[in-house]
C-alpha cells in the first residue's frame, strides 16, 4: 500500500493520506470535530488541513515518536508535508504493517534492529531511520527521501513505546503467519490450554451454586471461553497463552507483558478494565467474583499473575467469598 502524493497541491490526496495513516486524522475528517475549535465557523480548507495534520501528530506520540523540530509550518510547505507524510508511511501502523507483510527487505530490517545485529549505539528509531534514508552508506529504502531523511534524523527522539511498537508489530506478523502455518499441535495445545482455564471457571462456579449471582458468573464465564474460542483472536491469544516469561527472548518480554495488560483494559471480567475507566464498583457488585474468579483461573492454569490477584485482594469487598475462592487454588 503506498500514498499517492505527487502533486502537492492536491488539497484533497494530501487529506487522504492523513485519514488513511492516522486514526485519529481520520476521525477529525469524518466527524468534523474541526467545527468545533474553528473560530466563528471558520472551518476553511487550510484550516481543516492543520486540525487533521495536529491529529495525526497526536498519532505519532501515541507511538513514541518525539519530533523535536519545527513542524508548525508543514502545512503551509506542501512539498515538505509530502515527504513527512510518506515517511509516516513507514512508521504509523495503518501503512506500515501491510508493508511489513510483503516486503522481506524491509521486515529484515525491523527484526535485525529489534535484536541488535543493526545499529551501533543510536535508538531503534534513528538506526531505523537510518536504514529507511541510506544515511550510513547503505542502499536506501526510500531513495527519494534521503536529503529530507537527513535534515531531520538528529531532531527526532522516542519514548520506550516506539520499540516495543515496532517489535509487536514484527510478532504480529509472527503470529498471523502461525495461525495461516500452524499445524494441528499448535491448535491442540492452545485448546488444551483453554480448557485448563475453563475447567477451572466451573470448578470456581459451584461457589456460587446457591447464591443469587450463579446465573451471572455462569453468564460471564460462557463469554470468556466464547472470547477465547473466536478464531478472530486466535493469533493474539495463543502467543499470549502458548508462551511466557521463560520462552521467550530477554528483550521481548517488557512487550509480552504489555498485550498482557492490553488484555487486562480492554476486558470487562479483568479488574484493570474499571481502575482505568475510574469506574467504582459497589461492594455487593456481581463482577467481583467473576473478576477474581477468571485471575485464579489463570493462575490454575500456570500462569504468573500473582502481583494482580493480590491488587484485586486488597481492594476485595467479601472476604470470605475471597477466602472460599482461593481455596480452591489449595
Amino acid at each position: 500500500m503506498d500514498l499517492y502524493l505527487e502533486d502537492p497541491k492536491n488539497t484533497n490526496a494530501i487529506m487522504f493520506a492523513m485519514a488513511t495513516l492516522s486514526p485519529k486524522a481520520a476521525d477529525s475528517l469524518e466527524t468534523e470535530n474541526y467545527r468545533f475549535t474553528a473560530e466563528n465557523d471558520l472551518s476553511t480548507e487550510q484550516y481543516i488541513l492543520e486540525d487533521a495534520f495536529h491529529s495525526l501528530i497526536k498519532d505519532l506520540d501515541t507511538i513514541g515518536v518525539l519530533l523535536k523540530f519545527d513542524y508548525t509550518n508543514y502545512v503551509n510547505d506542501r512539498e515538505t508535508l509530502c515527504k513527512f507524510l510518506k515517511l509516516c508511511s513507514y512508521i504509523l501502523p495503518n501503512i506500515l504493517y501491510p508493508k511489513i507483510k510483503t516486503d522481506s527487505i524491509l521486515r529484515s530490517i525491523i527484526e535485525r534492529i529489534a535484536s541488535g545485529d543493526l545499529g551501533d549505539g543510536g535508538t531503534f528509531l534513528q538506526v531505523y531511520l537510518s536504514e529507511l534514508g541510506g544515511l550510513d552508506d547503505d542502499l536506501p529504502v526510500l531513495p527519494d527521501l534521503t536529503d529530507y531523511i537527513d535534515s531531520i534524523y538528529q531532531v527526532v527522539d522516542q519514548s520506550d513505546n516506539f520499540s516495543d511498537y515496532m517489535k509487536n508489530l514484527i510478532f504480529l506478523y509472527e503470529s498471523e503467519t502461525l495461525t495461516i502455518n500452524s499445524d494441528q499441535e499448535t491448535h491442540t495445545l492452545y485448546k488444551e490450554k483453554i480448557s485448563d482455564i475453563f475447567a477451572s471457571l466451573v470448578d470456581f462456579q459451584k461457589i456460587f451454586a446457591e447464591d443469587s449471582k450463579y446465573r451471572f458468573v455462569l453468564s460471564m464465564s460462557d463469554r470468556i471461553i466464547q472470547d477465547f474460542l473466536s478464531p478472530v483472536n486466535f493469533s493474539e491469544y495463543s502467543y499470549l497463552l502458548l508462551h511466557n516469561e521463560e520462552t521467550i527472548p530477554e528483550d521481548l518480554i517488557e512487550g509480552y507483558k504489555r498485550k498482557w495488560q492490553y488484555y487486562f483494559m480492554s476486558h470487562s471480567w479483568c479488574y484493570d478494565y474499571y481502575n482505568l475507566r475510574h469506574i467504582d464498583l459497589e461492594e455487593n457488585d456481581e463482577r467481583w467474583s467473576v473478576i477474581l474468579m477468571f485471575l485464579l483461573s489463570l493462575k490454575a492454569a500456570g500462569f504468573d499473575f500473582d502481583s494482580e490477584i493480590q491488587s484485586v485482594e486488597l481492594v476485595y469487598p467479601n472476604r470470605e467469598e475471597l477466602n472460599k475462592l482461593k481455596g480452591f487454588l489449595t
